[in-house]
């Protein structure tokens, strides 16, 4: 018997099985089928002979778009959470967490889940990016995978650092500018924005590209660095918080000077940032005088928190500026990014820096990385970002 279907690729094609009854009905059903498929097959034909105005039918194979992720939105009131979570990495038995330690997709997987067990939400990532020359095209290939993968999490924020002894000239390389722009272009294509944090807290003295004795040139750099990149780049304006306020009339003054360059207002940057730490000084009031003074000088600038940490005997506070951010006490904060780890011991001499009981913390890191299994461990803000869903 012959039988007339559909194969796999959508073409009418005629099966044979071994008939039943005899030769001469078996022949008869054969040629039947024939013709039916002719006249099927011949349709499209005459109908554009009867009609040259009605263009031919033809098919094309759609690719359906990659299904995204089911995220646990990492929102907290008028805000979004973004966080450097060497701690939550640390649980999952990662050690190295640069983002050449995190640019293998296993790796990476286990960092995301153990940031979404530790803190409740999926927090978008954030991590730094040295332009020192030392294994730079090697540190590119990671950086691409890196953003590729933290990309699927929402926005990725980078710490730009020219280190190394060009400093500032290496945002007038081409050959580093251009590799740069490629990655980023890449992004472009799959949706992802990444918020440049460009040469983050150069208003610091100690700074291996401290801008403080040359502005003029920080700002050139960062004007040819964005002229040069696609965009979804966006460049953010990061000092450190706590060196702005504890020199107050000299960094206001720098600022002007690093925002505005030889203009009167601000003309590059999209985004105003800046770093911010419970050490010498309390967290609201210095927030609240440099979110003033700095949205005195960008008006229409939205900002962001690129890095906001504490010991954690300082929890209570943090948390009241971190709900206090939630409220929109501050119009134009749009996100936080928590600095989840350890700090140099000059801040933090306990070492008790970061979102989780330090004694606990030390005891499951141990543990994950003795039997290569990841630990669980809730942050103190985990309750909080799930009351407030």
């Amino acid at each position: 018997m012959a039988t007339f279907q559909r194969d796999a690729s959508g073409n009418w094609v005629i099966t044979e099985s071994k008939p039943k009854t005899n030769s001469f009905l078996y022949l008869l059903a054969t040629l039947s089928l024939l013709s039916l498929a002719s006249l099927t097959l011949l349709k499209p034909a005459l109908a554009n002979t009867t009609n040259s105005k009605t263009p031919a039918v033809t098919t094309q194979k759609r690719t359906l778009p990659t299904p995204k992720k089911k995220l646990i939105a990492p929102k907290y009131g008028s805000i979004k959470l973004g966080a450097f979570a060497g701690e939550a990495a640390n649980l999952a038995g990662l050690t190295y967490i640069s983002t050449t330690g995190l640019a293998n997709k296993k790796d990476y997987e286990k960092y995301r889940e153990s940031i979404r067990s530790t803190y409740g939400a999926d927090l978008e990532d954030m991590n730094y990016f040295s332009l020192a020359p030392e294994k730079l095209d090697h540190r590119l290939t990671n950086l691409k995978a890196w953003i590729l993968l933290a990309g699927e999490y929402g926005d990725v924020t980078l710490a730009l650092e020219p280190l190394g002894k060009e400093k500032y000239d290496v945002f007038f390389d081409k050959t580093v500018m251009t590799r740069l722009a490629a990655i980023f272009e890449v992004a472009n294509k799959r949706g992802i924005t990444i918020w440049v944090r460009f040469a983050s807290e150069s208003n610091l003295r100690g700074s291996e590209y401290r801008a403080i004795d040359r502005p003029d040139k920080f700002y050139s750099a960062a004007e040819n660095f964005k002229s040069l990149m696609p965009q979804n780049v966006k460049l953010v304006y990061s000092p450190l918080i706590n060196t702005y306020i504890a020199g107050h009339l000299n960094q206001r003054l720098l600022a002007k000077k690093m925002l505005y360059g030889p203009h009167n207002e601000n003309k590059i940057w999209d985004c105003i940032g800046g770093t911010i730490y419970r050490t010498d000084q309390p967290l609201l009031p210095m927030y609240n005088t440099y979110y003033e003074d700095m949205r005195s000088l960008a008006p229409q600038t939205p900002f962001q928190i690129c890095e906001v940490g504490a010991p954690y005997s300082r929890k209570a506070e943090l948390l009241r500026f971190l709900d206090s951010c939630s409220r929109g006490t501050y119009p134009k904060l749009r996100k936080v990014n928590l600095f989840a780890r350890n700090i140099n011991q000059r801040a933090d001499p306990n070492a008790e820096f970061g979102y989780l009981n330090p004694t606990a913390r030390t005891e499951k890191t141990q543990q994950a990385i003795k039997t290569a299994k990841p630990q669980k461990l809730d942050s103190f803000i985990k309750p909080i970002l799930e009351a407030s869903r």
